[in-house]
């Protein structure tokens, strides 16, 4: 079976509206998700297989820092280790773009999740109160991805 990774399309939405619905008590509308795509922030990949979009996921990009706003998979498709997949890409988009660190935000009690971030090296740094929409908290997470660039080259 073919698995690809590329960048997200308009074409796209509708599937990854879909698998949004599944994830998330919250999901984004679609006019969001199209905005992601033009979005220069953002780094908007799909993951398919066989040609269907399984999984993507959102990062954003800001300056030294990358944010990871979203990652989902398929229910389908979940347990195969698509959502490594994902994340191993995004913390490496982050890492090519010269980012110090990834920081993003999920549900406490999403358990899969908090171990597939822990076991790419993810701490709980935070607890933000009433994040969601609905009123959930967020457990915010938060990978270092490298030292600081030296700024005092040459200074005595």
């Amino acid at each position: 079976m073919k698995v690809t990774l590329r960048s997200a399309e308009p074409g796209d939405v509708p599937a990854i509206s879909t698998i949004e619905k599944t994830a998330f008590p919250c999901p984004w509308p679609e006019r969001a998700l199209y905005g992601e795509i033009e979005n220069d922030l953002a780094t908007f990949k799909v993951l398919s297989l066989e040609g269907k979009v399984i999984g993507y996921y959102d990062l954003w990009i800001c300056a030294d820092e990358a944010h990871l706003l979203n990652v989902a998979v398929a229910p389908r498709a979940r347990r195969r280790g698509y959502g490594t997949v994902l994340v191993k890409d995004a913390i490496g988009e982050a890492e090519s773009r010269g980012c110090r660190r990834i920081v993003l935000e999920v549900r406490p009690g999403n358990c899969a999740a908090i171990c597939l971030y822990g076991e790419f090296g993810f701490k709980t740094v935070a607890r933000w109160p009433r994040y969601y929409a609905n009123g959930e908290d967020a457990d915010v997470m938060l990978k270092d991805l490298g030292a600081a660039p030296n700024t005092s080259k040459g200074a005595r």
